[in-house]
Formats: C-alpha cells, sequence, structure tokens
C-alpha cells in the first residue's frame, strides 16, 4: 500500500510543469516551509514584481486547481517572492484531443514600508 501510494504521488506531480521569468532583482530562493501568499487582484500595499511563473498540464489527465496553485507556488520561492498574484487562466485543446491548461502569475516581494507581514 504504501507503495502505491508514493507510486502517485510520483504519477500526479508528473502532470504539471512549472517555469519562472525573473524580471527584477535577484533574491534568496525560499525553503519548502515559506508560505506564499496568492492574490486574485493586485494588492493595495506596496510590492516589487520581481518575475513571472508559469504552471501548465503536461497530459490530458485531470488536474486540480490546487495541484497548478502549488507549482506557482514552488516556482515564485525559486525567485524568492513573498507572493504571487494571479494572471490568468487559459485552456486549450491539444492535438490528442485533451484540455490542456495554463496558470501565469506575477511574483513579488513585499516592500519594507508595505507592513505587510512576511
Amino acid at each position: 500500500m504504501k507503495n502505491f501510494i508514493v507510486l502517485l504521488l510520483i504519477f500526479s506531480l508528473g502532470c504539471v510543469s512549472g517555469s519562472y521569468m525573473r524580471t527584477g532583482k535577484y533574491y534568496l530562493s525560499k525553503s519548502k516551509e515559506n508560505p506564499i501568499s496568492v492574490f486574485n487582484e493586485k494588492p493595495t500595499f506596496l510590492y516589487e514584481v520581481i518575475g513571472i511563473v508559469i504552471a501548465r498540464t503536461k497530459s490530458k489527465r485531470i488536474v486540480s486547481d490546487q495541484d497548478l496553485l502549488e507549482k506557482l507556488k514552488n516556482e515564485a520561492r525559486k525567485l524568492g517572492a513573498d507572493a504571487i498574484i494571479l494572471i490568468d487562466l487559459k485552456e486549450f485543446s491539444d492535438s490528442e484531443g485533451g484540455i490542456r491548461r495554463v496558470y501565469r502569475a506575477e511574483a513579488i516581494k513585499f516592500e519594507e514600508k508595505s507592513g505587510q507581514v512576511q
């Protein structure tokens, strides 16, 4: 049973890929224990955009929105971000008859003057 769960986790993680593009200053990457906030719209406090993060499904298997968000957060951690701002979600049909999804977000760093707790 334990082996089945491990294989299931490996299999499901392989269905989502991610990437990032640094557009701002370099910051140290963050560990998986560091929380990444998610915003659906631009926050009202001061922040710096440090990159764009992307998560996409790689196969026609069903992938949850939560899996895609976790991939965005992991990519943002590589940039040293404190949060992400969701930009868009695109869905399209592929040549194999499957539906592929792509999430894009801005990776941001809170400005110290903003009063936002990190």
